[in-house]
């Protein structure tokens, strides 16, 4: 494979400095194998009978205020149709099915995911601006290994800077997915936004339902003698590979590691450092943008020596240090994505308040944790599904390294525990925290078919602060 100019490298960070910039979202999936940034959930029997369940059956205390939908859209043969909505405060909760347009089960499959499953506001022409940020902002995320300006023009960063507003957008969400014994499947999903969505309209986009394979093999590799066939690579060149694309191409040793892998070791340098360690560097190829290979290089003694992870197109490893290169294995892996349907829908929906009660607070507290750190919280408000704290000041580290600890004070005595799920902030352009929400749910609540029982509450603490509604 001839080797391009788009050299992807260990670790791209950009960062750009605009007001008022999202950050630290976190997400919880359940029962979903493939997933980017999760934590993790056991999947017991309580949490796959639990993500079996449409909303209504869910929440059944909750069913006067849980709308029927009953929409669907269809393309490359699956159909997608939206059961159940509920909204409470600025969270949208829905149930879905996912099935076969023919009509038959998906036997072949045990789990997917859409590339993209996301709920969004529809946007009114006046905040088409708004979008046209948020679209900066992707390019800018997607492309984050090259330089700003090569990204966007001067014209796009000031319009990002003075602009920057995700109040239409979903801070981030969670969902779960239950194959159900007709070989169906069926998606719960809750979406978190920055405003209240009480007549609003929503846009629910489902795009590209994909799976991953998974493969393994142990591979025998001379590295000394791959090495060699590279000797004219100088390491100089090594050192400035981005500048040396043409001249590189004509060492390349187009080495295909296995013919049912897609890896190919391109270049191969071997040499003992300054400390005297042997040390290897492999440039790497693929021809597939949709798998993830590594070869994973270990000494005999089982002492693990490194990766040489593969992203597309092409990717230098980090030095890979050998007790001795005679005395290696090798094992290479890949993960491959698969495309399970191709396309995109949309259901736009209208959004009326249900008057899910709640509870809320605010007349302002500031809490302390640990270190003297303390947080502002401007609003308190319990919903039957968690806590929600909203403020404009204090140390981030209360938010996000699970400085907070609440407790529900029942009426008849009892108490729950509740945990931290998603949070996000907001900071100004010295880079002070201006800004966040933090949301809480009972405790192991994905265990449980539960609710907060709003009648029943008398207080809550925040890290031993009691609150009265």
């Amino acid at each position: 494979m001839k080797l391009t100019k788009k050299l992807l490298s260990m670790v791209a960070t950009l960062a750009i400095l605009v007001p008022n910039v999202y950050a630290q979202q976190e997400m919880q999936i359940v029962n979903v194998v493939e997933a980017v940034a999760v934590t993790e959930i056991s999947n017991d029997t309580l949490a796959f009978d639990y993500n079996k369940l449409p909303l209504s059956e869910r929440y059944p205390t909750l069913s006067d205020y849980i709308v029927p939908v009953n929409q669907s859209v269809e393309f490359d043969g699956i159909k997608v149709t939206v059961e159940e909505l509920l909204v409470v405060e600025k969270s949208v909760y829905l149930s879905a099915i996912v099935e076969k347009s023919n009509g038959l089960a998906f036997d072949d499959l045990e789990y997917f995911h859409f590339d993209n499953f996301s709920i969004d506001m529809v946007l009114s022409p006046e905040e088409e601006e708004k979008a046209r940020v948020r679209n900066i902002v992707e390019t800018l995320v997607n492309n984050s290994w090259e330089s700003l300006f090569d990204i966007i023009t001067e014209e796009e960063l000031d319009l990002l800077i003075h602009n920057l507003d995700f109040t239409s957008y979903s801070r981030g969400g969670s969902y779960g997915q239950t194959k159900l014994d007709n070989g169906t499947f069926r998606y719960n999903a809750e979406f978190d936004f920055e405003k209240n969505l009480d007549g609003e309209q929503i846009q629910v986009t489902f795009r590209d339902l994909l799976n991953y394979s998974y493969d393994e093999k142990e591979v025998s590799l001379d590295f000394q003698a791959l090495a060699k066939q590279c000797e004219g690579v100088s390491d100089n060149i090594w050192d400035n590979l981005e500048d040396n694309f043409e001249e590189l191409n004509q060492y390349s040793l187009n080495y295909k590691v296995d013919e049912n892998f897609d890896y190919t070791i391109e270049l191969v340098r071997y040499y003992v450092n300054d400390d005297g360690e042997t040390v290897i560097n492999i440039l790497s190829s693929s021809e597939n943008p949709n798998s993830w290979a590594n070869l994973n290089v270990k000494n005999v003694n089982s002492a693990y020596a490194g990766t040489a992870s593969h992203v597309y197109p092409n990717f230098v490893t980090q030095e890979i240090r050998l007790d001795n290169i005679d005395e290696l294995e090798t094992e290479i892996s890949i993960r491959t994505m698969n495309i399970i349907a191709k396309g995109n829908g949309e259901i736009q929906l209208a959004i009326q308040s249900t008057g899910v009660p709640t509870l809320t607070y605010d007349k302002g507290v500031v809490v302390e944790g640990e270190n003297g750190f303390t947080l502002g919280i401007d609003t308190i408000k319990v919903t039957p599904m968690g806590i929600i704290l909203e403020g404009g000041n204090g140390n981030p580290e209360m938010i996000f390294n699970n400085l907070l600890t609440i407790e529900v004070l029942d009426k008849d005595g009892s108490s729950k525990m509740m945990q931290s799920i998603s949070s996000s902030a907001g900071y100004d352009t010295e880079q002070q925290l201006n800004e966040f929400i933090v949301n809480f749910r009972p405790k192991e609540y994905y265990k449980y078919v539960d609710v907060l029982n709003i009648e029943n509450i008398s207080a809550i603490k925040i890290n031993g602060m009691t609150i009265t509604f």
